[in-house]
């Protein structure tokens, strides 16, 4: 039997338009897919709050409560992040959010010389402080070759040591 929260994610994708059926799409890659699903679509409060209570049930679902940081990359990652951290905390499970800039912040604290982790987290981190050893939830809205996840990988081990990410 298929889980409630993905029928409901199903449902929400088709109401908005989200979930497109018959390309071919090209991607950004260069890939081409008989299907498509723009998150873009999910843009007011009520959809965006649905569509991340769903994500946040999957995500408890698959990895339980082990994970502390939901980290979404730029661009469509970062409001995805946010919600599900939202959404996680109404189910009762109060996690960070977390995403980098793509553009490295080059005023205030974040133009130190020779600069540590840490000081480099202050350059490149928005939202909750990345520790060594977080456990990290990576969410972004589409995976094809895998190169933004690569690259949050990259900035993420710049700013912290012995990160796990689990899902």
């Amino acid at each position: 039997m298929v889980e409630q929260y993905k029928v409901r994610v199903i449902e929400l994708l088709i109401e908005t338009g989200a979930l497109n059926i018959g390309g071919p799409f090209k991607f950004k890659s260069g890939r081409e897919s008989p299907n498509f699903i723009n998150t873009g679509a999910v843009a007011d409060g009520e959809n965006i709050r649905r569509l991340a209570k769903g994500y946040a049930e999957s995500a408890i679902t698959n990895f339980g409560d082990k994970f502390d940081i939901v980290f979404g990359p730029p661009y469509k990652g970062i409001p995805l992040a946010v919600a599900i951290s939202m959404a996680l905390a109404e189910m009762g499970h109060n996690k960070g959010w977390a995403s980098y800039r793509k553009e490295e912040k080059t005023h205030g604290e974040a133009t130190a010389k020779g600069m540590t982790k840490a000081e480099r987290q202050k350059q490149l981190i928005l939202g909750h402080e990345i520790a060594d050893g977080s456990r990290i939830l990576l969410v972004d809205d589409v995976i094809t070759t895998g190169g933004t996840k690569y690259e949050a990988l990259e900035v993420l081990n710049s700013v912290a040591n012995d990160l796990r990410v689990v899902g």
